[in-house]
């Protein structure tokens, strides 16, 4: 498989998006010379300034423009393309025996910092670790090259119990690291501790980490926040639906209606 660059081709769909030569058609990779079995899905894409990173996960034979690799497995992704739209550098990351998915991607400080859920063993380059439905967090250089990776999940979790988690939002403020958000069920700890959910609830987690990967800390919330950012001042901006009551520590706010819009300024100090 390769991927359909910006270039004129009678292949291109008008209604798709093309940015920085890929063409991108509902959250997929389109493809020229589709394979049975064979599958890219793109979750999330960061501008570098000259070029590009997406993230997601893929299936099958896969060719991201630098070759074919025969057989991907059932994995994550993470590829950096450059000014030329050539690619400079990516990582697949593959588990055995289980599933992974590579969901969002932060640029800044000249690093690239991914996240997603895994389940099964991966090793994103700091050594083989297994999980159960658990959250990573990894930061690899301008190269590409491994910096540091988190795991999370409760102890019960890491040893295969049924415990479950999945991020949303990954943002980064510069000089001081970043936001990773999402959703949880029964346990998840991020080093300061395990934040527990309600028996059949799951609720919103955020933690924040420093860019040298020291916890900073963590925090569960009402809602899961689908989207979030850092302003000019550094400080993190939230946003979500929901319903009925919810607190982000600053007093209640009660829903009018089924579906209210929340955005929220946090101080990145939690």
């Amino acid at each position: 498989m390769r991927v359909i660059r910006g270039e004129a081709s009678s292949d291109l769909n008008p209604d798709n998006v093309v940015l920085g030569g890929v063409e991108i058609a509902n959250g997929t990779l389109v493809y020229d010379d589709a394979r049975s079995g064979s599958s890219v899905t793109i979750t999330d894409i960061a501008a570098t300034g000259e070029g590009f990173v997406i993230v997601g996960y893929c299936s099958g034979p896969v060719d991201f423009g630098d070759g074919p690799v025969p057989d991907s497995g059932h994995a994550g992704f993470v590829a950096l393309y450059g000014p030329d739209h050539a690619v400079q550098w990516k990582h697949i990351y593959n588990t055995v025996p289980e599933s992974y998915g590579t969901d969002r991607v932060a640029i800044g400080g000249g690093a690239v910092y991914v996240t997603g859920t895994v389940s099964g063993v991966v090793d994103f380059g700091g050594g083989p670790i297994e999980a159960t439905g658990n959250t990573y967090l990894v930061k690899l250089d301008a190269t590409g090259a491994h910096v540091w990776s988190h795991l999370f999940g409760a102890p019960e979790c890491m040893q295969g119990a049924s415990c479950g988690s999945f991020p949303i939002n990954l943002v980064y403020s510069p000089g001081k690291g970043v936001i990773v958000s999402g959703a949880f069920a029964d346990a998840i700890d991020f080093g300061g501790g395990p934040l527990m959910a309600p028996p059949s609830i799951s609720l919103g987690f955020a933690a924040m980490f420093d860019e040298s990967g020291a916890y900073g800390w963590s925090r569960t919330m009402d809602d899961t926040f689908s989207t979030g950012a850092a302003d000019a001042s550094g400080e993190w901006v939230l946003g979500a639906t929901f319903n009925g009551d919810i607190d982000l520590g600053y007093g209640t706010h009660s829903s009018a209606g089924d579906g209210d819009i929340v955005l929220a300024r946090l101080p990145w100090s939690g």
